[in-house]
């Protein structure tokens, strides 16, 4: 019961942030079990990480003995690209490869999982070590940040997906993006070491940066004029039809207003059966759209 309460402590903005950045992805949404597959990857991605910080920087890091220019070459050199290309490796190892990354969007969001994924876990050590009062500022500031360096290379993989890019040309564009992740991490880093207030405001910035590219994700997304209207059993023939069907296209009779948290929904994409009060078919994951219907709901 003692590490009860701050391990809780030190998971809720981490959840909490996932549950804001998923819900971005309003057109089509993805697979949970794959978000947390990929929130839970980018929480064992801090044993590598880990190993390889505690391996290549010097060990005054940690004590506090190193100068400003020194501490800044390790965390630009080591802990930048280290963290980074850890949480990276979480998307790159499973979502990524999926037929669930079907649009821009799933670069930003597996990002924001795998990133969130791995402040967590630093959440939890810092708070059996220092206590859940060291949450007062990772909640808002590191566990945000590292949603900020890691949309920087989810925006790279978002990219080079819109374009299609094969090969060499996606490799540049990821490259590129990693580059700059472990960079705006080494320099956020930095900025706690030798200048907090400059830390908070690199991370409100990088914070409206990353809502824009959200916004970006929406309206590139290839499923925004996509409206995946279910199918129904007629009441009178039971042939199925679309839930927007004023008349049954099979026996012709009207179709009478719907409670459809009572009726059996069929994916108007797919056809799979989704069950009562289905929101999102369990075979392609398309959102079914039930909202701004004629009928009761």
């Amino acid at each position: 019961m003692f590490l009860v309460v701050p391990i809780i402590v030190s998971l809720i903005p981490g959840l909490a942030w996932l549950w804001v950045f998923v819900n971005r992805d309003i057109y089509r949404h993805k697979s949970w079990r794959l978000i947390g597959l990929t929130f839970i990857l980018g929480g064992i991605s801090t044993i590598p990480a880990g190993v390889l910080n505690s391996y290549f920087i010097d060990e005054s890091v940690f004590e506090g003995g190193l100068n400003f220019g020194t501490f800044a070459m390790q965390m630009l050199l080591v802990v930048g690209p280290v963290e980074e290309v850890s949480k990276f490796a979480a998307v790159w190892a499973r979502a990524y490869h999926s037929t669930h990354f079907d649009e821009p969007m799933d670069g930003l969001v597996f990002a924001a999982a795998a990133s969130l994924g791995f402040a967590t876990v630093e959440n939890v050590l810092y708070v059996l070590w220092f206590g859940a009062e060291v949450m007062i500022v990772r909640a808002p500031i590191s566990t945000l940040g590292h949603v900020v360096f890691g949309s920087i290379w989810g925006y790279a993989l978002a990219r080079s997906f819109q374009k299609g890019q094969k090969g060499e040309n996606r490799i540049i564009t990821i490259a590129g993006g990693l580059l700059l992740a472990a960079g705006a991490h080494a320099l956020f880093n930095t900025l706690l070491f030798g200048f907090p207030p400059g830390a908070f405001i690199m991370t409100a910035v990088g914070a409206v940066w990353v809502a824009s590219r959200f916004r970006w994700a929406q309206q590139t997304s290839p499923f925004r004029f996509k409206q995946n209207y279910p199918n129904m059993p007629c009441p009178s023939c039971s042939q199925h039809i679309r839930v927007t069907s004023k008349y049954c296209r099979y026996c012709g009779k009207l179709v009478p207003d719907v409670d459809f948290r009572q009726v059996l929904l069929f994916c108007g994409s797919c056809g799979t059966s989704n069950g009562i009060r289905a929101k999102q078919c369990v075979s392609c994951d398309e959102t079914l759209v039930l909202r701004k219907l004629r009928r009761a709901y």
